[in-house]
């Protein structure tokens, strides 16, 4: 059976490579999905909606999300068998490594392997590369952080750009983005609900400014002086580059931000929308909970 996190690790990374790579009319588009380790390819047909499968590629472990290189000619794929605190204990396979692999889109959507994989400190959560396409970005849950890699020439993943500065990354990071124009880099830090005699760890934005790969704080976003009862798990961004959507994972929300022309958010949400029907839906299904979000490319959905 596929879940959130076997079949969403790479659906918006499947819809972001396919829908804006210009295809020609009426020629089926590479849709990817994952299932485990598997990296399963489709050709999806527009006009008739249906998926036709057209192959598969296994990576060495559990696919956990992947983000297309800027000139859709390569698709960065992060992997890892450690599983989420809300999932099995331990690991899912005997590789007990942590990927960020690069591979080519060939003409037709098949995938290759291409340049060094490059091993990573723990779990991968989430990846992105700037709009300039000169950095990889990879966000971690446990412990919270993220690492930044040099994208080479040729598109494959070079090394890893050493930190000078102690960052605040918050409390399991879940997604990281470059905002519009490469003006700064967002992290989305979840919290955790109070759980088993557990106090709740508070959630926050963290804003950063990226100068040749190396990060630094800018600007925290989060409600009051503690971030509690505030659990941002992803954004996306209105292609009008002045609205961010966050969605609120651990209060089923979606919180919407004003983006500066400096690449920072307006410190209060612009409004925040219920994204349930029933808002007890949380308390009667306790695994309800907000996961990816995806903005339509004309802004409409």
């Amino acid at each position: 059976m596929l879940n959130r996190r076997n079949f969403s690790a790479l659906l918006g990374a499947a819809t972001v490579l396919s829908g804006r790579n210009g295809w020609a009319a009426g020629a089926a588009i590479p849709f990817y999905a994952s299932n485990g380790p598997k990296l399963l390819r489709f050709n999806l047909d527009v006009a008739a909606a249906s998926l036709t499968p057209a192959g598969s590629i296994t990576l060495p472990a559990n696919v956990q999300y992947a983000w297309p290189h800027p000139s859709r000619k390569f698709l960065y794929v992060v992997a890892s068998n450690t599983q989420p605190g809300s999932g099995p204990a331990g690991a899912t396979g005997a590789d007990k490594n942590h990927y960020a692999i690069a591979f080519a889109v060939g003409a037709d959507g098949a995938l290759t392997e291409h340049g060094p994989r490059r091993m990573l400190p723990s779990r991968p959560l989430h990846v992105c590369t700037d709009h300039a396409a000169r950095f990889l970005f990879i966000a971690y849950n446990v412990p919270s952080r993220v690492t930044v890699h040099r994208l080479n020439a040729d598109g494959s993943i070079g090394d890893e750009v050493a930190q000078d500065h102690k960052c605040d990354f918050g409390i399991y990071a879940h997604q990281v983005r470059m905002t519009p124009g490469d003006k700064t880099l967002i992290l989305c830090s979840r919290g955790n609900d109070a759980a088993n005699g557990k106090a709740e760890d508070p959630g926050h934005i963290e804003v950063f400014s990226v100068k040749d790969g190396k990060l630094a704080n800018l600007q925290t976003i989060r409600p009051g002086a503690s971030g509690l009862g505030f659990g941002p798990r992803h954004l996306d961004f209105d292609p009008s580059g002045r609205i961010v959507f966050v969605s609120l994972e651990r209060q089923n929300s979606l919180a919407v931000y004003g983006l500066k022309p400096d690449g920072t958010l307006t410190p209060q949400p612009l409004f925040v929308k219920n994204a349930l029907t029933d808002p007890d839906g949380k308390a009667k299904h306790p695994g309800q909970g907000v996961g990816p979000i995806h903005v339509h490319p004309k802004g409409g959905f």
